[in-house]
């Protein structure tokens, strides 16, 4: 059955399209999925980016907006440091 979520029509650039095609071989998924997996993960970063953009329209501080997308992000690198880590022990373990 088709999914009956949202369509969204894309032009990529080439190389955007290219590395697209790699991964979608690569990782055995859809590009589409890819696609919508990376945005999924981007979503809060975009409520964020979308609240911090309205506010400025309407002459309001941005600054608590862009102090979250700061911890969002410095809690990101925390967690890829902290994976990074253990694969690094796990390798050197060998």
């Amino acid at each position: 059955m088709p999914s009956q979520k949202p369509r969204l029509n894309l032009t990529l650039d080439n190389d955007v399209k290219e590395v697209l095609s790699r991964l979608s071989v690569l990782m055995k998924q859809p590009q589409a999925s890819i696609v919508n997996g990376y945005l999924r993960d981007m979503y809060p970063a975009l409520v964020g980016l979308a609240d911090a953009l309205q506010d400025a329209e309407n002459k309001k501080s941005v600054l608590p907006h862009l102090a979250k997308m700061s911890a969002m992000a410095n809690q990101q690198i925390g967690v890829m440091n902290s994976e990074m880590s253990e694969l690094y022990k796990k390798d050197s373990e060998k």
